[in-house]
C-alpha cells in the first residue's frame, strides 16, 4: 500500500511555514536558524588574555538570533547546531608564538576550535578556524574567544563583502 499526500506548504495553525517543497521536491525550510557575521574593524587583545571576539557586521541571520550587541548566538531551540569560525590573528614584528580559538557555551569553554603554537617570536600573522557541532537547549549562548601571546596583538578585521578573513557563521542541523 502506497499513499501520496500532496502539498506545497506545511505551516502552523497561525500561517508561519515551516517547509515548502518545490516543484522537483526540493523541500526548504525558510525559518529553520541560520547566520553568519564578520569582523570590519580590527580588535586589539590582551596580551596571554581570553578576549571574547566582537563582531560588527551581520549578513544574514534567520531567526534573529544573533545577538550582535552581545556578541552571542542564542539557540531558539532544542537541536543540533553546526558552527564555523575563522580569526586572522597578528602581532607585531613577528613575535606572536600562541594563537588559539574556543568556543564557549553559556559563558564556559566547551572545546578548543584549534590552537597555534609555535617557536617564540615566528609568527606575525595567521588564519586560523575550525567548526563543530553541539546538541543546544533552546536559551544556550555559543560566543567565540580568542587568545594570542605576542606584542601588540590584535584579531584583524577587513571592510569587503563576505568578511572573507574574520567570521562566525552557525546554523541548526536537525
Amino acid at each position: 500500500m502506497s499513499s501520496t499526500i500532496g502539498v506545497q506548504n506545511i505551516a502552523h495553525t497561525n500561517g508561519t511555514v515551516a517547509a515548502t517543497v518545490d516543484s522537483s521536491g526540493n523541500i526548504s525550510f525558510p525559518a529553520k536558524p541560520a547566520f553568519r557575521v564578520f569582523k570590519v574593524n580590527h580588535q586589539s587583545v590582551n596580551n596571554g588574555t581570553n578576549t571574547l571576539v566582537t563582531w560588527d557586521t551581520e549578513l544574514w541571520d534567520i531567526g534573529n538570533n544573533f545577538d550582535l550587541a552581545n556578541n552571542k548566538f542564542v539557540a531558539p531551540i532544542n537541536g543540533i547546531y553546526h558552527f564555523d569560525c575563522i580569526l586572522r590573528f597578528t602581532a607585531n614584528s613577528g613575535s606572536m608564538d600562541i594563537c588559539r580559538l574556543s568556543a564557549y557555551l553559556n559563558g564556559s569553554l566547551y572545546c578548543d576550535l584549534i590552537q597555534n603554537h609555535t617557536a617564540v617570536n615566528q609568527l606575525q600573522n595567521n588564519h586560523t578556524g575550525g567548526g563543530l557541532d553541539i546538541q543546544l537547549l533552546a536559551n544556550d549562548e555559543i560566543t567565540m574567544i580568542g587568545y594570542i601571546e605576542g606584542t601588540s596583538p590584535v584579531i584583524q578585521g577587513i571592510d569587503d563583502t563576505y568578511g572573507s578573513r574574520c567570521w562566525f557563521s552557525g546554523h541548526q542541523v536537525a
